[in-house]
């Protein structure tokens, strides 16, 4: 029996191509990570007029009582899983700081946590602080901070949003980031481009992929049950963290994760 999970952007090429120049050394030895997943004042907009493709009006009800932080977190944190290993605490806020979401409907509970933060230390020793709200301006920046500059990308929600490298310069007696990001660009995995019926562009079938593969190969799939676990255990000790906070000491774990094989992984 194999089980797979999702979200499947891990397997993108913006995800690929950031965790080899990680593995490269582009931004050198990595002591940050900040990760946005900001969707907005959500509740504002005109969501009501929102269907899928199908016709499926989008699930208002439903999204606002799970919460941005269930919903959006796994984005940002399988990447920072699959590329620094597993994280050894949390140190979290949460809270509901819209108290009308003026939907049609009661909410119930009607206090789930519309902004969250959770402050991740890994293994490795690099830490990474994670956004989650319905509340900021719409911002999906994942940042990686290291020695040698900054390498991000300004849609981690996508398989293929653009990839960016600012170096540390030094003029005179100034040392900054350098004004003139360097393109980095990204791998070619030779998966045609997917359907998009939204903002973002995701490939869903990739994660099903790579299942079947590791069931012909008798390996454990890239987002194997051990990895999705430790991705929710970490979601949700950020989502329960109330306004008090908390500190969690984090007890699943999971075994390294492989790159795809265009990205200089094995299997396919």
């Amino acid at each position: 029996l194999r089980l797979g999970g999702a979200p499947s952007t891990l397997l993108g090429e913006t995800a690929q191509t950031m965790w080899k120049a990680v593995r490269d050394g582009v931004p050198g030895r990595v002591r940050l990570v900040n990760a946005e997943m900001d969707e907005g004042l959500l509740h504002r907009y005109a969501y009501r007029k929102w269907s899928s493709p199908s016709g499926a009006p989008w699930p208002a009800k439903d999204e606002f009582e799970t919460g941005c932080t269930l919903e959006h977190a796994g984005y940002c944190l399988s990447w920072l899983c699959a590329m620094f290993g597993p994280a050894t605490s949390v140190t979290a806020f949460s809270a509901a700081l819209v108290d009308d979401k003026r939907t049609d409907v009661p909410l119930d509970p009607a206090d789930t946590p519309d902004y969250s933060v959770g402050c991740i230390t890994f293994a490795g020793g690099v830490v990474a602080r994670m956004t989650n709200s319905i509340v900021a301006p719409h911002d999906h920046h994942l940042r990686i901070i290291g020695d040698k500059g900054v390498l991000y990308t300004p849609e981690s929600w996508s398989i293929r949003s653009k990839v960016w490298f600012k170096p540390w310069i030094t003029i005179r007696r100034r040392s900054m980031l350098s004004p003139l990001p360097k393109r980095v660009k990204l791998l070619r995995s030779g998966f045609a481009w997917p359907a998009s019926g939204g903002a973002q562009v995701i490939d869903f079938a990739r994660g099903v992929a790579d299942l079947v593969d590791a069931i012909e190969r008798g390996r454990e799939p890239r987002l194997s049950a051990r990895f999705v676990l430790h991705v929710t255990e970490l979601t949700l000790a950020t989502h329960g963290a109330g306004r008090d906070g908390c500190a969690y000491r984090v007890r699943s774990t999971f075994d390294p994760v492989e790159p795809m094989p265009w990205a200089g992984g094995g299997g396919a």
